[in-house]
């Protein structure tokens, strides 16, 4: 390896790392957010909750390695066209190859690394993660179920226990309730058990003396009530809940390659075409993703050579609209091929194929285009700026002179306007990173609910745009702290802070833009929280249950109904509490035995309303 390689590689190694570490923060804060309501709802200690996160790196680094890739190259690249250094390797004799070939060395280093993460490290990685999930999952209702407390199973079931036995663990006064099918079931049984079946890892409630009571939502003169001196009721079956792991069973991308091949073969075998068609979507997939990065060696060269102006920032923020075309064209493509649409392979290359195939034609055109006396305007321009802050280093300091001197009242001066600029422009392309990030790992979540169910294409715009609105939320304390970082740290290195200095300014005066900034950002934010989000919370949740499958009539789904304990022997439940009229909408009353626990009497009404005195039902 020459010297101008090494330099190359030295060039592209930091901008890599940074935007890898960036990138994969950025997702991982999104998966922390994700396992926020487990880790909330079921107290899980520290060492849990870091080895859920740890689980969740392999798949997130293969999606994060070829982004990462593709800024480094952009940034470096970018940077030595901006300082006309690669106008003045070609000058000294260096062929465009030289340039080329460390990049693409480069790029099939990461392509080897990503490709063995991809290979055989994301199946173990997901295995062990989907075992680990379920293990919580199915340890849930032994864990959270407590005495007189309302167990809400995930939207599914109501769950509640009068009292527990300390020494046998028996439940007694046992209440269930579930909704589905537009039935209402509910079960009540004066003694029972939980079991967990070993392997299977299944959940079962053994009641005794049970009775079971079937009320249709739709007609009120369908009631069927049940007795049964011991019932079992499944509670939780890890191989068909579909909010959690499926089954213990690897699926496919818990296989390695010979797995999946092998799979293929039994699938050819049996004549599934369904299941081959699948398989071979998977395969594709292993080696595609990790091909984008060669895909994106190939397409940002040519483009960080091109992009002269633009420095850093700007090869930055390109970057950001390639990785969101690339990983729109992988999802389609990916969701096409397995609804038969295009054959897996074209599903899953053509993104890699018309990214390299762009790089290819920039790359021929920038080298066609090259003018010989290109580099001598290259170099005066370079000779320019550099005398410019000579000239500027030399200026000599002024003393500091009073307080209101150094604070330079006048607000906002050129100064501020310029480093205003410098900073907004930061802080838009950040959050515009992040937005992208967070849209690509949705999309690849939600790509195969939205062709299950035939989601409109202004159904799922609208859930974007909403979901736009959390993730800006979400990551504007953040963006900001990354902005300033990378504004003071640009003029740092430029000399830029020692040029202000020499000439009176202070530190702090300089940062007044910024901090100036940030409280506004600050403000903007509150107000952001209490007017806006409630909204945009809600359209994205019923917008996401939409693109699910999951859509209820009604503006307020069962799973949001409340259950209260009364006084005496009556339970209530609810969906809605209007305060201002003082009204329970979608009100029943249970009223139980006063010596045994059973259900004696049914009250049901549209609304219930309180007159000062008591609840009058309608």
């Amino acid at each position: 390896m020459n010297i101008l390689s090494r330099y190359i590689f030295r060039e592209l190694l930091p901008p890599t790392l940074l935007g890898f570490g960036f990138y994969t923060f950025i997702i991982l804060m999104r998966d922390l957010f994700d396992f926020a309501e487990i880790i909330i709802k079921r107290s899980l200690p520290l060492s849990t909750v870091l080895e859920l996160l740890a689980l969740s790196l392999p798949n997130i680094t293969v999606l994060t390695i070829p982004m990462a890739l593709l800024v480094g190259i952009l940034v470096a690249v970018g940077r030595l066209s901006a300082d006309s250094e690669i106008i003045a390797m070609q000058a000294s004799g260096q062929s465009p190859l030289a340039i080329y070939r460390p990049v693409f060395f480069f790029s099939v280093a990461v392509f080897l690394l990503n490709f063995y993460l991809m290979t055989w490290v994301l199946p173990v990685g997901n295995a062990a993660l989907q075992q680990r999930r379920v293990e919580l999952f199915t340890s849930a209702i032994e864990k959270e179920v407590q005495p007189r407390v309302f167990f809400n199973d995930n939207g599914q079931r109501v769950i509640y226990v009068n009292d527990i036995d300390a020494g046998t663990g028996r439940w007694q006064g046992i209440f269930l309730a579930e909704s589905s099918g537009g039935q209402q079931r509910i079960v009540v049984a004066q003694t029972g058990e939980l079991l967990t079946t070993e392997g299977t890892r299944q959940v079962w409630l053994n009641l005794d003396r049970a009775q079971t009571h079937v009320i249709s939502t739709n007609r009120s003169d369908r009631y069927d009530l049940n007795r049964n001196a011991s019932q079992r009721i499944l509670l939780i079956d890890p191989a068909s809940v579909p909010v959690e792991p499926k089954s213990r069973a690897k699926s496919l991308k818990e296989l390695d390659l010979p797995a999946l091949w092998a799979k293929l073969q039994d699938a050819e075998a049996r004549g599934d075409e369904l299941d081959q068609r699948y398989i071979k979507v998977e395969l594709h997939l292993r080696f595609a993703i990790p091909f984008a990065c060669i895909a994106f060696g190939i397409i940002g060269l040519p483009l960080g050579i091109t992009n002269r102006r633009g420095g850093k920032s700007s090869g930055f923020s390109l970057s950001i609209g390639i990785i969101l075309l690339y990983y729109i064209l992988l999802s389609t493509g990916e969701d096409f091929a397995r609804s038969g649409k295009v054959p897996p392979f074209v599903g899953m290359w053509l993104a890699n194929a018309l990214l390299a195939g762009g790089g290819l034609w920039l790359m021929a055109k920038s080298s066609g285009n090259r003018r010989p006396a290109a580099w001598r305007t290259g170099l005066a321009r370079l000779g320019a700026k550099l005398a410019r802050r000579r000239r500027v280093a030399e200026v000599p300091a002024q003393s500091e002179g009073s307080i209101l001197q150094r604070l330079d009242i006048p607000f906002p001066n050129t100064l501020d306007r310029y480093v205003i600029r410098e900073f907004l422009k930061l802080l838009l392309l950040v959050l515009a990173a992040t937005a992208t990030l967070f849209i690509v790992v949705d999309l690849t979540d939600t790509v195969d609910d939205i062709n299950a169910y035939d989601v409109p294409f202004d159904v799922v715009a609208s859930y974007y745009r909403y979901l736009l609105l959390q993730v800006v939320n979400l990551v504007l304390p953040i963006s900001v702290l990354i902005a300033t970082l990378i504004t003071f740290g640009a003029l740092s290195k430029n000399n830029e802070v020692t040029a202000i200095k020499a000439n009176g300014v202070s530190l702090y005066r300089i940062a007044l833009p910024v901090v100036v900034i940030a409280v506004v950002v600050a403000i903007f934010s509150y107000f952001f929280q209490d007017f806006v989000l409630p909204y945009s919370n809600q359209r994205v949740a019923e917008l996401r249950s939409r693109i699910k499958g999951r859509v209820t009539p009604s503006a307020v789904s069962e799973d949001e109904r409340q259950w209260v304990f009364g006084k005496g022997r009556y339970i209530f439940s609810f969906l809605a509490y209007e305060d201002r009229t003082k009204t329970l909408s979608d009100v029943q009353v249970l009223e139980f035995h006063p010596e045994e626990f059973r259900m004696t009497r049914r009250i049901a009404a549209e609304e219930a309303r309180f007159d000062g005195t008591g609840w009058v039902f309608f």
